[in-house]
């Protein structure tokens, strides 16, 4: 998904968020005020991880807009659009276990299956 911001001549800024696939008859609006506020200010809010959170993996503007280049976890993109890439890992909520089992369990588990997996032994008749 992304983030596009588009200034008014009034200097306010209104966003949307489209779907890779574009917008689709019975969409709801997003809103994202907050975190839309949080990335034109550079307040030292964690703003990326947050629409990294929201699934946002790009934000592009139309015109250039300098608070953006201020945020840690956005990376612009080369070239003349202005566009930026969400690089920011959405953070787990307090209290909230990581997805997953912990790598060495996995190794455990893999090492069992294998051996599971294997060739009996064989007798001799």
């Amino acid at each position: 998904r992304a983030l596009l911001l588009d200034t008014r001549p009034d200097g306010a800024v209104a966003y949307r968020v489209v779907g890779s696939d574009g917008p689709r008859l019975g969409d709801r609006p997003v809103r994202m005020d907050d975190l839309v506020a949080d990335l034109l200010t550079p307040r030292g809010a964690a703003a990326a991880e947050a629409a990294a959170a929201q699934g946002i993996t790009f934000v592009l503007a139309d015109g250039d807009l300098p608070a953006l280049d201020t945020q840690p976890g956005l990376a612009r993109q080369p070239g003349d659009t202005p566009l930026w890439r969400v690089a920011a890992e959405p953070r787990p909520e307090k209290g909230e276990e990581p997805a997953g089992l912990p790598l060495w369990l996995q190794a455990v588990f893999l090492v069992v299956a294998a051996v599971l997996a294997g060739p009996g032994a064989r007798r001799a008749p």
